[in-house]
């Protein structure tokens, strides 16, 4: 009885640090067409729109560049701030909430 016991502690805590370690992956690695919600609503002449769900962890930089794999390295980091704070005026681009929705560029 006593080893049952022991047995199936060290299987809870096996599948407990498993769990940990999958949940640690998922949320470092971004997945544009299972987390982010893309819906072009207007055209520049720079850039479409992108409405996003922010996960935690996230900053604008590593959600424009999951959007922009090819065309983020023409950017430089004030434009890309600049554009955000076009799209979301009332949010500050170094305080994103997790769990909400903000407006990121698609260069193109």
């Amino acid at each position: 009885m006593y080893t049952l016991k022991k047995l199936t502690l060290y299987t809870l805590i096996i599948l407990l640090i498993i769990s940990i370690f999958q949940d640690l992956m998922v949320s470092n690695s971004r997945n544009v067409e299972h987390d982010a919600e893309q819906i072009k609503i207007s055209s520049s002449n720079e850039y479409t729109i992108a409405h996003v769900k922010v996960l935690p962890g996230d900053t604008i930089f590593s959600i424009v560049e999951s959007l922009n794999e090819d065309s983020i390295s023409m950017f430089h980091s004030e434009d890309i701030i600049k554009h955000f704070k076009e799209l979301n005026p009332t949010t500050d681009p170094h305080k994103l909430k997790p769990d909400t929705f903000y407006y990121f560029p698609l260069y193109q």
